[in-house]
């Protein structure tokens, strides 16, 4: 009975073992922008903003949450940016699509502001891009790091 019981208990966690890597779900926190940890300047002219910090939440539901923190120095503020929409998951590719974001103050539907962004899973790191964040021409790259 107990050598039944033990092959049973060792199958069991080779079962888990077996199960591969957990899937997108979860909380990441942005580490960098275009490869600058953060803070960073988000562009050279003087009065550009700086980001402080951000974060992005993957849920089961195939729902998605981000958030970034930035000072604008001339204005002397710091401002709070919330984007939400839905992400697809294939292998270690992740496509967000978004379907509104916060815009002084008020949530609003999703225009043309930001429409996607794509991303790939290495291990518990994330890399998102979006083609034209920030009014910018030149791709952005978002890096962020699970959350344990």
């Amino acid at each position: 009975m107990h050598d039944r019981r033990a092959g049973l208990l060792l199958f069991g966690a080779l079962c888990a073992a077996c199960a591969g890597p957990p899937g997108p779900a979860g909380a990441y926190r942005l580490t960098a922008l275009d490869g600058r940890s953060l803070p960073t300047q988000m562009a050279a002219d003087t009065c550009a903003g700086r980001l402080l910090s951000g974060g992005l939440t993957l849920g089961a539901d195939s729902t998605w949450r981000g958030t970034l923190i930035g000072w604008e120095p001339c204005e002397a503020v710091t401002d709070t940016s919330v984007y939400a929409g839905r992400y697809t998951a294939a292998g270690t590719t992740l496509t967000l699509s978004v379907d509104g974001f916060t815009w002084g103050g008020a949530f609003r539907t999703s225009g043309s502001v930001v429409d996607s962004l794509t991303g790939v899973m290495r291990g518990s790191g994330l890399t998102l891009v979006y083609a034209g964040a920030f009014g910018g021409e030149k791709p952005v790259t978002f890096t962020l790091q699970r959350v344990p």
